[in-house]
């Protein structure tokens, strides 16, 4: 199983469609700490990934990526919480 960071400007998007469609990948995981990212999990490939949400968000702007194991991340507190962390460490792979 694959992860995907899914990103969009949250400013300029209607935040309910594109959450409507990164979320309507059928039997997949996702995680939404952080405005405008999504992760997703699923074993497609990023175009297919990217075609999905498309389809279901028509004229959305958004890059998909594949996350490896080397990430890190901020927010005004700090690091990115433990469960934020624990979420993403136990379903990396590669």
């Amino acid at each position: 199983m694959k992860v995907y960071l899914i990103t969009f400007d949250s400013s300029f998007t209607n935040q309910w469609g594109a959450h409507n469609a990164i979320t309507s990948i059928p039997g997949e995981e996702w995680w939404h700490f952080l405005s405008g990212t999504y992760l997703i999990t699923s074993p497609l490939n990023s175009v297919a990934v990217r075609q999905i949400v498309q389809s279901k968000w028509p004229g959305g702007w958004f890059l998909v990526v594949e996350v490896r194991k080397d990430s890190n991340g901020l927010m005004p507190e700090g690091i990115l919480p433990k469960m934020a962390w624990d979420w993403i460490n136990s379903r990396i792979t590669t």
